[in-house]
């Protein structure tokens, strides 16, 4: 199971640590998340969010629409996995889930039965 509960506020430590733009999101995280997220980094326990977009833009080329970072615990042990929606060309949206350290894209869900891969979560 997903815990959902601090996505937000995990992206928002992400994309700080990523260096990008985060002022929509300051209202949404606290000190007390980003600094998990900061320290998840320096572990290497997640990538920068710029090399996971990296990866996006490399497979799926299209407008990303929305970056979460989940924290897993139906990995052993627990993970983080980042969630990205993607705007593709044909006009559909994809889901990819990429895992946060390794960049591994652990599935792909879309409108389209072609971008589906591996996804058996219950999102």
């Amino acid at each position: 199971m997903i815990k959902v509960h601090m996505i937000a506020r995990l992206l928002f430590a992400a994309l700080v640590l990523a260096g990008v733009s985060t002022a929509p999101l300051s209202a949404w995280a606290d000190s007390k998340d980003q600094a998990r997220a900061r320290e998840a980094m320096l572990r290497g326990d997640i990538s920068p969010l710029s090399e996971a977009l990296g990866v996006i833009e490399k497979e799926y080329p299209g407008e990303i629409l929305e970056v979460e970072l989940e924290e897993a615990d139906n990995f052993d042990p627990p993970v983080f996995l980042y969630e990205i929606k993607v705007l593709m060309a044909e006009g559909e949206v994809i889901k990819v889930k990429l895992h946060a350290k390794s960049l591994e894209i652990i599935g792909v869900k879309g409108h389209d039965s072609k971008h589906n891969k591996n996804d058996n979560d219950n999102d």
